[in-house]
């Protein structure tokens, strides 16, 4: 598998992006008619929960670019280490800032919770590069190799990477020293969950991101990485006061808007 991976790798050194794009988005759409085939039926029941008048050749439409997109953020994941001060900007927008940084002054950390939408390594990678040296919680890969390698990705722009099975005490450390953690909230990997009504039926979310909050009185901000156009924006909202459910109604609306960026490929 880390053969393929590097393989891809030298693709993406080798070819113009436009080009590379354009080639992801051609083995998207040959996965999404072949292979996975059955993943897409298991989307369009996703959105048909989202959008609940769309039409079945609209949903099928959507899952469609929705696969497009997943090709490009791999691209983009395999390039990530280009990311730098210089060209930052090139690569993305920034909204509300200020929520982050007024959250940090309360010297209590901050734990930075995104989803499965847009180009979340991205967005943690603006953070590396920014210096706000952010502590990941990743979740487990297939092989020893493919860990290395998505770790290497991840630390060229200054992110830490602590792995769900592995002792989370990097990450408790890092909040109690008043710094960010950033992870993701959309999907329950491993341990104890908490449900909350997520586009009108129960869902569940993972609980130990909102103990681990409660435990370090630590501020919890929602952070999104989202394509407009040909550059993405990063938007950051006011802290959660109110646990799961308030999370659940912010996911809502950035999943809503940028459903063609959600990439959750089980069943809700």
């Amino acid at each position: 598998m880390a053969i393929i991976y590097w393989g891809f790798i030298f693709l993406s050194h080798v070819m113009p992006p436009k080009l590379a794009i354009f080639t992801a988005k051609k083995i998207a759409n040959f996965g999404y008619f072949t292979f996975y085939g059955k993943r897409g039926r298991i989307v369009i029941s996703n959105l048909k929960r989202v959008h609940k008048n769309i039409s079945s050749t609209e949903a099928k439409e959507l899952v469609l670019r929705i696969y497009e997109n997943f090709a490009k953020i791999i691209y983009e994941f395999l390039i990530l280490p280009k990311l730098n001060k210089e060209n930052l900007s090139d690569w993305l927008d920034i909204e509300h800032q200020e929520y982050l940084d007024t959250a940090l002054k309360k010297e209590k950390g901050v734990l930075v919770l995104t989803a499965h939408l847009g180009n979340w390594e991205l967005g943690a990678g603006m953070l590396g590069i920014l210096g706000y040296s952010p502590t990941v919680i990743a979740f487990p890969q297939v092989s020893r190799y493919i860990k290395n390698f998505f770790t290497g990705r991840r630390e060229a722009v200054g992110m830490k990477v602590v792995y769900v099975e592995e002792r989370l005490f990097p990450a408790v450390f890092a909040l109690r020293k008043g710094k960010v953690v950033a992870t993701l909230g959309d999907r329950a990997y491993s341990g104890p969950t908490e449900e909350a009504n997520f586009f009108g039926k129960p869902f569940s979310f993972p609980e130990g991101i909102f103990e681990l909050a409660r435990r370090t009185q630590a501020s919890i901000v929602p952070a999104f990485c989202v394509r407009e156009n040909e550059k993405y924006r990063v938007y950051f909202e006011p802290p959660i006061k109110n646990g799961v459910e308030e999370w659940a109604r912010v996911l809502e609306k950035y999943v809503k808007k940028y459903t063609s960026q959600w990439f959750l490929f089980n069943p809700l």
